[in-house]
C-alpha cells in the first residue's frame, strides 16, 4: 500500500511528506504523530492524553504538531521558534 502525501506549510517552508515521512520530520521536532484506524494522533513527546490531537487529515496533523512545538517552544522561552523574535512583537507566519 502506497503512502498518500500532502503538502504541508509550516513555518513558511513548503514540503511534501508521506505518512511515514511526516512521522520521521515530527519526531526529529519532538513531536509524536500516531495513525490508527485511518485516524491521526499528534502529541508533544512525554505528553498526556489531555493534549493529544485527533484529525483525519495528514496535513492538519503535520501542521498541528508543528503549533505545538511552536507554542511550547514560546512558553518556555519567550520567542518565535520560527524567527527568535520575542513573541510579542513577532509578525512571521511561525508566530500567527
Amino acid at each position: 500500500m502506497v503512502d498518500s502525501t500532502l503538502s504541508a506549510r509550516g513555518f513558511g517552508i513548503v514540503a511534501l511528506y508521506t505518512f511515514t515521512d511526516a512521522v520521521r520530520v515530527l519526531a526529529r521536532m519532538g513531536v509524536t504523530l500516531r495513525k490508527k484506524d485511518g485516524e491521526f494522533r499528534v502529541t508533544l513527546k512525554g505528553a498526556g492524553e489531555a493534549s493529544a490531537y485527533y484529525t483525519n487529515d495528514l496535513a492538519d496533523a503535520v501542521q498541528t504538531g508543528q503549533r505545538m512545538l511552536h507554542d511550547a517552544w514560546r512558553q518556555k522561552y519567550g520567542t518565535c521558534l520560527a524567527c527568535d523574535h520575542v513573541t510579542d512583537n513577532c509578525t512571521c507566519s511561525g508566530a500567527q
